[in-house]
């Protein structure tokens, strides 16, 4: 329960809100306060609803605004976020909102890290035991505005339970991923590898899966964190990078290229490995 504000009054002040429904104006009592000797003004009624110095929209646009933007550019978002409130709202005031949130996100996560990883604390999810949970890794190099021609490797990983029909009735296949969830960051392998885990923690109850399957293109960082203590994953690579290296390797052979893609797809993995053609430059 709130408190009740003492002071001098000083009249009635204007203030202008963002909401979901528009831009409000409305009037809250001004009040004056003597503390450790120098006076002081407040506003009893932003203190209630729990309006801060200076905060134009509500809790509800910027997270709104946050949604959409991992979705869309920040000027789509400002003109998506404009049509549904009816009011402007400006893309340099929605990246300066995501930015906020992001340091508070990422706070939050190198804290919970450093308790799990470098304190030990458990941080062991809940729900039902999966039989399996399937992650999968890569990389990609991005631009990066710190300055021209610079790039920075982007990591992302997504897990999920399996796969579901979609529709029974429709006439091509499609399926769903279950319980997917998805992580990316441009820290080192280890910390990614460390925050994806607890992503899984929290949403896949990852320690209590049966079977843990990483699927990955080889890179070393990868295999580094399947075979890592808090994974401790069987690894696979995944088939688009075997069969591109199929494909590069016999490219003059059509032939054979369709005769090891018959039995990686048939799920003859020992046979392909047994011809003797497929060696380590490919697994």
């Amino acid at each position: 329960m709130l408190s009740k504000v003492e002071g001098e009054r000083k009249g009635d002040a204007r203030r202008y809100l963002t909401t979901r429904l528009g831009l409000i104006t409305f009037y809250r009592q001004k009040l004056k306060r003597q503390e450790s000797g120098k006076n002081s003004y407040l506003y009893s009624l932003d203190r209630a609803i729990r309006l801060e110095p200076g905060q134009e929209t509500t809790l509800w646009v910027k997270k709104r605004a946050c949604e959409l933007a991992t979705r869309y550019t920040y000027r789509e978002v400002a003109s998506l976020l404009t049509a549904e409130i009816g009011e402007e709202i400006s893309h340099y005031s929605i990246h300066r909102w995501v930015q906020k949130k992001g340091r508070v996100l990422r706070e939050e996560e190198d804290k919970r890290r450093q308790a799990t990883f470098e304190y030990g604390e458990s941080h062991e999810g809940e729900g039902e035991v999966k039989e399996i949970v399937v992650t999968e890794m890569d990389a990609t190099m991005i631009h990066s505005q710190e300055g021209k021609g610079k790039n920075m490797a982007v990591k992302l990983g997504i897990m999920y339970s399996g796969k579901e029909l979609e529709s029974e009735t429709v006439k091509y296949k499609r399926y769903r991923l279950k319980d997917k969830t998805l992580y990316g960051g441009i820290e080192e392998a280890r910390e990614f590898g460390e925050k994806l885990c607890l992503k899984g923690e929290e949403k896949l109850a990852l320690s209590k899966a049966e079977n843990l399957l990483l699927i990955g293109d080889g890179d070393q960082w990868i295999r580094a964190i399947a075979q890592g203590p808090y994974f401790m994953a069987t690894y696979q690579i995944d088939w688009r990078h075997i069969l591109v290296k199929i494909n590069q390797i016999f490219t003059d052979q059509p032939k054979l290229v369709s005769e090891l893609a018959g039995y990686l797809y048939s799920g003859k993995g020992k046979e392909m490995l047994d011809t003797g053609i497929v060696g380590s430059p490919i697994l």
